[in-house]
C-alpha cells in the first residue's frame, strides 16, 4: 500500500491519532470544496434551460406511454438513445415539474455518490487515504464538475459515471455474483451514454496488470470474469454498426465520427484543459497539457508504475468516442473521465515522494503541504472560462424564470394558436429554444406555432394577415413579457 502519509512517530500524538486528525481535516476540506462547487446553482429563482427543456417534450406529449417507448435494452438510434438518463430526467419532471432547485437537489445525490465511490475506488487502486481525498476534491471542485453536476441536461454523463464507478467497484469483488452485478451496471452505464462501451476492455487491462502469475493465467481469469461484459459489448456494438450502415451520419452532422490521430490528440488535450478550467485552443496551452501527459507517462515508465499508466489509459479511452467528434466539444463530456486523470496525478505524486523523499517527517510535511496548496490555492474555478460560463448560466436561468412567471399570468395557449413574439435585440432563451418547446410542454400541445426573430414591422404585418387564433407579445431583455394583442379564443383554462 502506498502512503505519502505513512505514520511517523510523534512526541505529541500517537500515529493513529495523527491519522485521524489530519484525515478528518482534509475530509472536511474536500467535502467543503465539493459542496461549494455546486452550491451556486441551488437558487429558488433559477429555472430550466436548453436541453433540460428539450428532453421533456416527448414526456409531456406522450403521456403515460412515454416510458414504455424509451425503455428498451437494444439501441434504436446511433446517438442520443439513452433511456436510463432520460427516464431519470422525466421522473424528476413528474415529481417536481419545472421547479429546478428541487430537481437539482435530487440530481446532486448521484453526483455526491460519484464522489464517494471515487474515494473508495482510489483507495482500492492503492492511494493513501489523504491522497484519495485529494482526488475527490479535485474531481468535485473542478469547473467541469461545477457545470455538469448542476445541469440536468447532463444527466447522461452523471449517470454513466455513476454506473461505471459502481461497475468497477463491483468487479473488484471477485465473487461470481458481483461479476454479474458488474455486468448489469455496465449495461446501465452503456444505456446512459455510449462511451461506457470501453469499460470491459479497461477491466480486462486491470486484471492483466494486477497479478504476478503467468500472462496465460491472467488472460483466462479475465475471460472467465468478463465474458458477460464482452457479450453485451458485442451485441450492442453490432447494433451500433447496423444503425450506422442503415442510417449513416453525414459529414456535415456534428456527430459524424472522424478517426484522425491529429484531431483525437488535439481534442484530448482540449478536454484536459477543460478539466483544469482552461480552454486549450492555442499552441502554448496545448503544449502545456501535452507536457503534463509526457511527465506522467515518463515517470510511470521509469518507475514501473503500472497503475498510473492504467489510469491514463482509462482517461484517454473513455474520451475516445467524443475525441473523434472534432466539431463537438462540451465540458460535460469530461466529467467522468477526469476522475482517472486526477488519480494518475495523485498516484504520481505519491510515488515521487516515496522515491525521492526518504525521511518520514519530510515526506509527511511535503505531501501535506502539496495537497493543501493544491486544494486551497489552485482554485479550478477562477479562470475566465469558468466565470463566463457560470455567469451565462446564471443569467439564462434568471431570465427564464421571469419569462415562466409572466407566462403563468398570461394564461395557457389554445391548440393551433399562432404566437408572435417581438424580441428586438433580446434573446428569448425560454421561448425560442427549439422554436417553442417550453410552450408545447406547458400546454401539452404539439401544434403551437411561434413566430419571432423578425423586425417588429414585419411581425405586425404577419399578425394582421393571420386568420388563426393568435397572440402578440413583447419580450424584454430581463425575460419579462407584455401582452399587446390577443384574438378571441386564443387562450383557455389549464388543460391539466
Amino acid at each position: 500500500m502506498r502512503g505519502i502519509f505513512s505514520r511517523p512517530d510523534s512526541p505529541f500524538f500517537s500515529p493513529k491519532t495523527l491519522d485521524k486528525v489530519v484525515g478528518f481535516a482534509l475530509a472536511c476540506l474536500a467535502a467543503l470544496i465539493c459542496v461549494e462547487a455546486v452550491a451556486w446553482a441551488v437558487r429558488p429563482y433559477f429555472f430550466l434551460f436548453s436541453d433540460e427543456i428539450g428532453n421533456l417534450v416527448t414526456r409531456a406529449l406522450a403521456g403515460p406511454r412515454a416510458y414504455r417507448e424509451i425503455l428498451h435494452v437494444m439501441p434504436r438510434a446511433l446517438y442520443n438513445d439513452r433511456p436510463v438518463g432520460l427516464a431519470l430526467e422525466w421522473l424528476l419532471f413528474d415529481w417536481f415539474e419545472f421547479q429546478y432547485s428541487k430537481q437539482l437537489l435530487v440530481f446532486l445525490i448521484f453526483h455526491f455518490c460519484n464522489c464517494l465511490m471515487l474515494y473508495i475506488l482510489a483507495r482500492r487502486l492503492g492511494t493513501s487515504m489523504l491522497a484519495a481525498l485529494a482526488v475527490v476534491a479535485a474531481f468535485g471542485g473542478s469547473s467541469v464538475t461545477a457545470l455538469t453536476a448542476t445541469y440536468l441536461g447532463a444527466v447522461f454523463d452523471v449517470l454513466c459515471s455513476f454506473f461505471i464507478f459502481a461497475s468497477f467497484l463491483a468487479f473488484l469483488n471477485k465473487r461470481r455474483v458481483w461479476n454479474y452485478a458488474s455486468a448489469i451496471l455496465f449495461l446501465l452505464a452503456l444505456r446512459s451514454k455510449e462511451y461506457a462501451i470501453v469499460l470491459p476492455f479497461l477491466l480486462a487491462a486491470f486484471v492483466l496488470i494486477q497479478s504476478t502469475v503467468p500472462l496465460k493465467v491472467r488472460a483466462q481469469e479475465a475471460c472467465l470474469r468478463l465474458w458477460p461484459h464482452f457479450l453485451l459489448t458485442v451485441l450492442i456494438g453490432a447494433r451500433y454498426v447496423q444503425l450506422q450502415l442503415r442510417y449513416p451520419v453525414v459529414a456535415s452532422n456534428p456527430y459524424h465520427l472522424q478517426f484522425s490521430f491529429t484531431d483525437y490528440f488535439k481534442s484530448l488535450l482540449g478536454y484536459t484543459g477543460l478539466a483544469f478550467g482552461r480552454e486549450a485552443e492555442n499552441f502554448d496551452r496545448l503544449l502545456i497539457f501535452g507536457l503534463l501527459f509526457l511527465v506522467l507517462l515518463g515517470f510511470a515508465w521509469f518507475s514501473g508504475d503500472k497503475m498510473v499508466v492504467f489510469c491514463l489509459a482509462c482517461y484517454t479511452a473513455m474520451l475516445l468516442p467524443v475525441c473523434c467528434l472534432p466539431h463537438l466539444r462540451a465540458p460535460y463530456f469530461v466529467y467522468g473521465p477526469q476522475a482517472f486523470l486526477w488519480l494518475a496525478i495523485l498516484l504520481t505524486l505519491e510515488a515521487g515522494l516515496l522515491r525521492f523523499c526518504r525521511p518520514e517527517y519530510l515526506r509527511f510535511a511535503t505531501g501535506f503541504t502539496v495537497l493543501t496548496i493544491m486544494l486551497l490555492l489552485l482554485d479550478f474555478r477562477v479562470g475566465d472560462y469558468f466565470r463566463n460560463r457560470i455567469n451565462y448560466v446564471k443569467t439564462v436561468r434568471t431570465v427564464n424564470s421571469a419569462t415562466a412567471r409572466d407566462l403563468r399570468d398570461l394564461g395557457f395557449i389554445k391548440a393551433g394558436s399562432h404566437i408572435y413574439l417581438n424580441t428586438g435585440k433580446a434573446v428569448p432563451f425560454l421561448l425560442g429554444w427549439n422554436s417553442g418547446d417550453y410552450l408545447r410542454i406547458l400546454n401539452r400541445r404539439q401544434n403551437i406555432v411561434l413566430v419571432y426573430d423578425k423586425p417588429e414591422g414585419e411581425l405586425l404585418r404577419l399578425y394582421a394577415a393571420d386568420k388563426a387564433d393568435k397572440v402578440f407579445w413583447d419580450y424584454h431583455e430581463d425575460g419579462s413579457l407584455r401582452l399587446r394583442m390577443l384574438s378571441a379564443g386564443a387562450t383557455f383554462e389549464n388543460p391539466r
